[in-house]
């Protein structure tokens, strides 16, 4: 739980000085959106990797768990999409994410990252949360009996 609240509160630092324009002066947006193209390297150990993509990408715990710690020295590489999204799908491609224990919905969330306007909400967002509820509720049903 440290890491995870450690991170978060890294990651939120993170995404407001992007979008304040921290990282390339001049840049931040009308609406906050901060536009400018600049590049920020994070070194850091594999198991708060794995938590700041969970909290970038709203990943749910079981897709976390999924996810190998990076080997030594790994980079994982975000880049920002034509919409302004941030995904990992550019420089790693399907393939390797595959390596990186990414499942068909994670890499298809990737997908829609690297197009997908920061003003826009992934349609396939509700499908997947419908069907993550489903199978806590069949757990928990089984469970009861």
């Amino acid at each position: 739980a440290d890491v995870y609240y450690r991170v978060t509160g890294f990651r939120d630092t993170l995404l407001a000085d992007i979008n304040m324009g921290r990282f390339a002066p001049g840049t931040a947006g009308e609406d906050g959106e901060g536009k400018g193209e600049h590049t920020v390297v994070v070194v850091t150990h594999g198991i708060s990797l794995r938590v700041f993509l969970m909290r970038w990408y709203k990943m749910y715990v079981n897709q976390f768990e999924m996810l190998p710690n990076p080997r030594n020295c790994e980079l994982v590489v975000m880049e920002r999409g034509e919409g302004g999204r941030y995904s990992l799908m550019p420089f790693h491609g399907e393939e390797e994410l595959r390596r990186m224990g990414f499942d068909d919905a994670m890499i298809a969330e990737q997908s829609w990252h690297a197009r997908g306007d920061v003003k826009e909400l992934n349609p396939k967002a509700a499908e997947s949360a419908r069907a993550w509820l489903d199978n806590v509720e069949r757990k928990l049903a089984a469970q009861r009996d």
